[in-house]
């Protein structure tokens, strides 16, 4: 869930600004777009830092949903990692 993820994360510094760029740069083509909308356009270059730090910036600046979607990312290590998460949108710009 969310809180065990955000836990893991405290380890690391996430790159928030990389990532509303990231964010950004996605809705400048769509008017909403999921995390994983995201991590296709620009995969999570701080592996499970980035995913959490998507998913916390979602959870502040757009929807949770009901639905799942299937999140897939490369971690630090280069192993490939994935999670079943509940959909995190976001619906506009990050200022």
């Amino acid at each position: 869930d969310l809180a065990a993820l955000l836990a893991l994360a405290r380890l690391s510094e996430i790159d928030f600004g990389e990532l509303i760029k990231n964010v950004n740069s996605v809705l400048d083509d769509s008017p909403s777009a999921s995390v994983r909308e995201v991590l296709a356009a620009h995969p999570a270059s701080q592996g499970l830092a980035s995913v959490v730090g998507l998913l916390s910036l979602a959870a502040r600046h757009g929807t949770v949903e009901q639905s799942t979607e299937h999140l897939q990312w490369v971690g630090v290590d280069g192993s490939e990692r994935a999670a079943e998460v509940r959909t995190h949108r976001f619906t506009g710009s990050i200022q």
